[in-house]
């Protein structure tokens, strides 16, 4: 989801000696703490192979090292992820054995525990040295290959998220991966509160060892990975708003009731509707046309939103298949290549006719409920915004503007006149 306003201007998320044993320095992708308050933006900047899963990238050698890098890189997070879960576990044991050391009448087994507590943690955060040196030295290589070919790189994180997401399914379950996956990429206070889950740890988003850019982007907005990549036939595709859209409709019964603004569409693409209307109102992105403010959030997002919400739709339709088979059914077959078709059979921001057959404009896009989209998006701009006036006519003017994105992006024929 694009930039959220002033909503990251919210606050997020002593004992004395022994004295904790100094941290371990993390790796490039490590999260790191805003230097400015309000520095940060709502912004994202299966099977496997053997199993009959997404058809794997080929011909250029470019390519292949680059789904070589991204497969070594997850396993090396993997492992990264491992040794940083002990540690925080050894650093939540030590802390707590700590703090009921209250005064000087520790007896010696409390003060025996906090030394071998100390001692395991120092060693712990030693081990976690070699590994996130060898994932720095694969992300150093994943930039290199970047610059060569971003499209290469995009590609290979794309098979790898489909590949890996089923993988992690199997081990963890079908609810924890999709939470997983979306911490991933959204993993900050006020996602995890819409969603009513506790925040992932850096080893637990690295023992996800899904791709992602190795930039972390903090704060209450995000917290989290950029997801961008780009499907077999190389458009791109934001990967957070398609675990987004998962998480939401997986763990739907976990969703926090009352007034959550946080659901399936909301996290997809009503949010980002939303999102482009607060860039035409608010601030700096005050002024920008319409049309310029659906192009900032980017292909890759829309796609993204798409893709999310007609997967959701399938696991909603056939609950008991697994997600890993679902992407599969998605990607693997090429359907995804008719998103827009797909969308528009399902969505309630599409017209119909009375026979419930989507509709179409003059020049045989689909139709968008403009004023639906934007009186939807209205309210959570103001969510992302923290209130404040947001103009009807802004509101339904940018619906407008997405609906001639929508209409570039549909693959029909031209109505003719009998």
């Amino acid at each position: 989801m694009a930039p959220l306003s002033r909503l990251e201007q919210a606050s997020r998320k002593h004992v004395r000696s022994p004295p904790p044993p100094p941290p371990t320095p993390t790796p490039e992708s490590a999260p790191q703490k805003s230097t400015r308050p309000g520095a940060e933006r709502y912004r994202d900047s299966f099977e496997t192979p053997k199993a009959g899963g997404v058809q794997a990238i080929g011909g250029s050698k470019s390519d292949a090292a680059a789904l070589k890098t991204q497969r070594e890189l997850s396993t090396a997070r993997q492992l990264l992820g491992a040794k940083q879960k002990t540690v925080e576990d050894l650093e939540q044991k030590y802390s707590a054995a700590l703090h009921a050391i209250k005064d000087r009448t520790a007896t010696p087994e409390q003060v025996k525990r906090v030394s071998e507590l100390g001692k395991a943690l120092k060693e712990a955060r030693e081990d976690v040295k070699p590994s996130a040196a060898k994932v720095a030295q694969l992300e150093k290589e994943e930039a290199k290959q970047v610059a060569a070919s971003p499209e290469a790189v995009g590609k290979a994180r794309f098979q790898v998220f489909t590949e890996r997401f089923a993988e992690l399914e199997k081990d963890v379950g079908k609810g924890k991966a999709a939470t997983l996956a979306r911490q991933t990429y959204y993993n900050s206070t006020a996602w995890n509160n819409g969603r009513g889950s506790p925040p992932a740890t850096q080893g637990d988003i690295n023992s996800a060892g899904l791709p992602h850019d190795p930039k972390y982007v903090p704060g209450m907005a995000v917290s989290g990975y950029s997801g961008e990549s780009r499907t077999p036939d190389g458009k791109k595709v934001d990967l957070g708003h398609v675990a987004a859209a998962i998480d939401w409709q997986v763990n739907k019964d976990k969703v926090p009731s009352g007034p959550n603004p946080f659901n399936l569409d909301t996290v997809t693409l009503t949010g980002d509707v939303a999102s482009a209307i607060n860039q035409v109102r608010d601030g700096t992105n005050a002024g920008s046309s319409l049309d310029a403010a659906i192009a900032k959030e980017g292909d890759g997002d829309w796609n993204g939103d798409i893709d999310g919400l007609n997967i959701a739709k399938r696991l909603a339709d056939s609950p008991g298949k697994s997600i890993g088979q679902t992407l599969k059914d998605y990607y693997g077959t090429g359907a995804y290549q008719k998103r827009v078709d797909e969308f528009a059979r399902h969505s309630k921001y599409i017209q119909r006719d009375a026979n419930g057959v989507p509709g179409r404009t003059a020049n045989g896009a689909y139709a968008v409920d403009t004023q639906k989209l934007a009186d939807d998006a209205k309210s959570f701009a103001k969510v992302l915004g923290f209130g404040g006036y947001v103009d009807s006519g802004t509101a339904l003017a940018v619906a407008q503007a997405w609906e001639r994105w929508l209409s570039r992006n549909t693959q029909h024929t031209p109505t003719t006149m009998s």
